[in-house]
């Protein structure tokens, strides 16, 4: 079971211009070539189950972190680089307030869900 959030872009960018400031794929996100977001999931143990309820989020990451993560995305053994300091930019219903939370972001292994994140809830 997974739930997620659309593109952070949609909130900084009006409709209109989306096309023209937003650089974007199903898991990166460039926003004026300066706010740089990734998608991850935060996975939760489901009690009695064999798989995790799963949030699809954003997160911001530092220029430096995203281009570093980039450069490794599809690279074998990826999964162990150092988790990436970043904010998560989903508000996720039913808890209190998760937006602009601290977070470490870590890259799963080659094809597999892009990121993992610890910290938001």
């Amino acid at each position: 079971m997974c739930f997620g959030s659309g593109s952070p872009a949609t909130l900084m960018v009006a409709p209109e211009e989306l096309s023209v400031r937003v650089e974007e794929n199903s898991d990166q996100c460039i926003v004026d070539g300066e706010h740089f977001f990734v998608r991850g999931h935060i996975e939760l143990p489901v009690a009695g189950a064999d798989e995790p309820f799963i949030w699809s989020v954003w997160v911001s990451l530092s220029e430096q972190s995203f281009d570093h993560m980039s450069e490794h995305w599809e690279s074998e053994g990826r999964e162990n680089c150092e988790a990436y300091f970043g904010w998560l930019m989903t508000n996720l219903p039913c808890y209190p307030e998760t937006m602009h939370t601290e977070n470490q972001c870590s890259i799963s292994a080659c094809w597999a869900s892009p990121t993992s994140f610890s910290g938001a809830i």
